[in-house]
């Protein structure tokens, strides 16, 4: 039996400087009925993927996406090994149920996640930062606001220097701050998995803020999960099975016409920090 010890006790014994790897249990620590796995799951809208994905659930008695993304992706390297000759179509298959579960986590993640800072009480940020000082740097693999709101109550005590490595873009102040690789010397916040407010823009790695443009997090966020909703229902819509050809003008054009002005295409569920751990 591996021994188990208080916390208090796990500080004394750590080498410094301490790091902190958090996960779900985190966000459970804070409202368990949203994001526990199962209350995720119950809340996810599987509509839209095909019967497999959600099977794969049971198939693996869990409720966990994580667990079940990670199958499907390492089910399709091996299918990729001993039937890509005779069904390429199945690691295709794997490979794209598994980035719907991704995007299917998000999108629950958004839809049940507390509206504003302020539902979550003083005490439970309190106590939260308390936690949280006892670290130099702390990598999450959550992709909620929970974390991000917790360093941003600098009104509490204690006091935390926090840097997750976002910069206003070299052009000026805009509607959201960007990941500057060039910059992060200070950095000891990483979001290892991503998060709901960051998000992959292609040339830059951008992050929503509420200074900038007065809108809070999570309302930028749900916006721009129903704008991408948006663009693949019109997607399936202008390509189908029976189309006899492909209009590549009208597809730029619907596409720019369905994102939204202040982020090109992103994916918020499938972001990674591989540069930032390079040079960490």
């Amino acid at each position: 039996m591996p021994e188990v010890i208080a916390f208090q006790q796990a500080l004394e014994r750590a080498i410094e400087p301490r790091r902190a790897l958090l996960g779900n249990g985190f966000s459970r620590a804070c409202q368990d009925d949203i994001f526990s796995y199962g209350a995720l799951f119950d809340q996810a809208n599987f509509e839209g993927l095909s019967p497999a994905a959600r099977t794969a659930f049971g198939a693996l008695n869990t409720t966990d996406f994580e667990v079940v993304i990670r199958a499907l992706k390492q089910a399709a390297l091996l299918v990729a090994v001993y039937l890509e000759e005779d069904h390429p179509e199945v690691a295709q298959r794997l490979n794209a149920d598994a980035d719907g579960l991704k995007e299917l986590l998000a999108r629950t993640i958004a839809a049940s996640h507390p509206d504003r800072p302020s539902d979550i009480s003083g005490e439970q940020y309190a106590a939260c930062r308390a936690f949280l000082s006892n670290f130099d740097r702390i990598y999450t693999v959550n992709y909620d606001l929970l974390l991000y709101w917790a360093l941003m109550q600098k009104e509490i005590e204690p006091q935390i220097e926090s840097d997750d490595g976002f910069r206003e873009p070299e052009d000026g102040p805009a509607e959201y701050v960007t990941w500057d690789v060039q910059r992060t010397g200070k950095q000891n916040i990483f979001y290892l998995h991503g998060g709901l407010h960051i998000f992959d823009a292609g040339s830059e790695l951008q992050k929503f803020t509420w200074c900038n443009t007065g809108i809070a997090l999570i309302d930028q966020i749900r916006e721009a999960l129903e704008t991408i909703a948006s663009l693949f229902s019109w997607l399936k819509a202008v390509i189908t099975p029976s189309s006899t050809g492909f209009n590549t003008a009208d597809f730029l054009t619907g596409l720019t016409e369905a994102l939204p002005k202040s982020a090109v295409a992103c994916s918020y569920s499938d972001f990674r920090l591989e540069k930032q751990m390079n040079t960490s």
